[in-house]
């Protein structure tokens, strides 16, 4: 029986600048940064959100594809204030907040082009 989603990896072309990225910028944590030693220089490497939850894995792309939409949702408190954070932190908003019948959305880009959500909730 499936009883939660441990973790979901998106692809990132540079690990260093993606932990910064998702740790300075976004602000999850860096739980984990340890050298794959088949695969050097790449690391494992994981964040999750600072009240914990699910992790994400920064991962690199096989070739050089990374996935657009990536189809992860992050939830916060306040999407209005949320964006406004992201926005004075250097993070690209796609979608600036929309209200819809389940409340606040909005979509940010990384710095390899994945988008994601952030929803109220």
């Amino acid at each position: 029986m499936i009883k939660a989603i441990r973790g979901i990896n998106i692809k990132v072309r540079d690990q260093d600048k993606a932990k910064a990225f998702w740790t300075e910028q976004v602000g999850l944590e860096a739980i984990s940064d340890t050298p794959m030693p088949d695969f050097l220089p790449k690391r494992w490497l994981e964040t999750r959100g600072v009240d914990g939850g699910a992790m994400m894995v920064l991962n690199w792309p096989i070739f050089d594809e990374v996935e657009f939409f990536s189809g992860i949702t992050f939830i916060c408190d306040d999407v209005l204030a949320t964006v406004e954070e992201l926005t004075a932190k250097g993070v690209e908003i796609v979608t600036a907040p929309i209200k819809a019948g389940f409340g606040w959305w909005a979509t940010f880009k990384d710095l390899d082009g994945n988008v994601f959500v952030l929803r109220e909730g």
